[in-house]
């Protein structure tokens, strides 16, 4: 488990690779050790100071295959970085509709970044991890990306209680 300013988030490690972060649970993470202790540790630096995810990570998330395309281009983004759904369809050759629905079934939020995913005309859209559009802000606010009527104050205690993420 890796405590965050969202709460604790653990992570399932199965087959050599990491397969799901889960939100708010409080169980230990699971699964072989080294490869969940690098990506737990990952975790508490990104939670800290918004690092890059290593390419060397390895993520094998349980979807189809036009999601696994999704999720491929989504990882592609990096941090403080945003694309819209639209733009991300193109990538990934689908709707926006179905990048929304690769976004809200993605079982590696974070590491997968789906919070970088905004609506059109770079407003935020909807985020289904942790406590929603809150957590969504945070994670870009502490990113420093550019939201169309967001403030880029980054993730200070004032922007946590505003968001209602400090307890």
């Amino acid at each position: 488990v890796v405590n965050s300013p969202m709460g604790p988030l653990t992570l399932t490690v199965a087959g050599g690779a990491v397969r799901t972060l889960v939100w708010g649970a409080a169980g230990p993470n699971t699964g072989e050790s080294a490869v969940a202790d690098r990506a737990a540790a990952w975790l508490a630096a990104y939670v800290d100071r918004a690092v890059p995810l290593p390419d060397d990570l390895p993520l094998a998330p349980d979807v189809t295959p036009y999601r696994r395309r999704v999720l491929e281009e989504m990882a592609r983004i990096p941090p403080g970085g945003t694309l819209s759904y639209g733009e991300l369809a193109d990538r990934a050759g689908g709707s926006a509709r179905s990048v929304g629905g690769a976004c809200s079934h993605n079982p590696i939020p974070i590491l997968i970044p789906c919070h970088r995913v905004l609506a059109a005309h770079g407003r935020i859209g909807m985020y289904s991890g942790g406590k929603g559009l809150p957590t969504k802000r945070w994670l870009l606010a502490h990113e420093g990306a550019e939201v169309a009527g967001e403030r880029p104050d980054g993730p200070g205690p004032d922007l946590l209680a505003r968001l209602g993420l400090n307890g």
